[in-house]
């Protein structure tokens, strides 16, 4: 037989013996609920089921071994396996684009979007990718203050953006360390934020927001940041300049 073949058998017994096996189940839970134990007397709500499908099984081997020619249920089957595919396939990249476009530096983000988009990244990072949230911290933070970074780490200045990425993460993850809050350190607080007052923009392409960082459990004040921004010439997306930290 060929390996399409086989496949389609395999997959038209699997799909018989799973009936079965809920139709088992379903029988055991009644019987859990009526204090009966399973047994011949009770057996026919799965127990003909069960018979039906060992009189299938030669007719699946039958199948097999003529190609399925004749089986429009297979075909049936493998359509409904595709589409599920695609169309699980088509959500996910939806999700991914919808997170891409929202991802900093994006001129379509104002000073409070961005604060959000950059704190959620650093303590929510991708799955397959740890670092991805210091990534988003450097990529829409202005060359000095990338370079502020890239210092903080001791990282030489031919450093690429993943390098020092990995640095920044590795020390900011440390316990006891006053930032470890931002990317969730194991002795870190869980914390929502906070804007009590509106940015102060400047007029000249910069401008300051004072962000909070509060306990969850209790509300108590964690962190007060100052976040001086500056927008980018090309497109104007505003880009992280400095941090003011003050911790409780």
């Amino acid at each position: 037989l060929s390996s399409r073949e086989n496949v389609r058998s395999w997959r038209s017994l699997l799909v018989l013996l799973t009936t079965a096996y809920a139709f088992k189940q379903t029988a055991c839970s009644h019987a859990a609920f009526t204090g009966t134990r399973p047994s011949k007397a009770n057996a026919p709500m799965y127990g003909g089921f069960v018979t039906a499908v060992r009189a299938t099984l030669p007719i699946i081997a039958l199948q097999a071994k003529d190609g399925g020619k004749n089986d429009a249920s297979e075909i049936d089957l493998d359509s409904l396996f595709m589409e599920r595919f695609k169309r699980r396939r088509e959500e996910v990249h939806e999700r991914t684009m919808q997170k891409e476009w929202r991802r900093p530096p994006n001129p379509f983000l104002n000073p409070y979007e961005l604060l959000v988009e950059v704190l959620d990244g650093l303590r929510r990072p991708e799955t397959h990718d740890p670092q991805s949230g210091v990534n988003v911290l450097l990529r829409a933070s202005t060359e000095s203050w990338r370079d502020t970074l890239r210092r903080s780490v001791g990282a030489p200045t031919d450093s690429d953006d993943d390098s020092v990425a990995l640095a920044l993460l590795s020390a900011l993850g440390r316990r006891n360390n006053q930032f470890g809050i931002l990317v969730t350190a194991p002795d870190a607080e869980e914390y929502v934020v906070s804007f009590p007052s509106e940015a102060l923009d400047y007029g000249d392409g910069t401008c300051w927001v004072e962000c909070r960082l509060r306990g969850v459990d209790d509300d108590a004040l964690l962190v007060v940041m100052g976040w001086s921004l500056q927008k980018r010439h090309s497109d104007g997306a505003w880009l992280v300049e400095a941090i003011d930290w003050q911790d409780f």
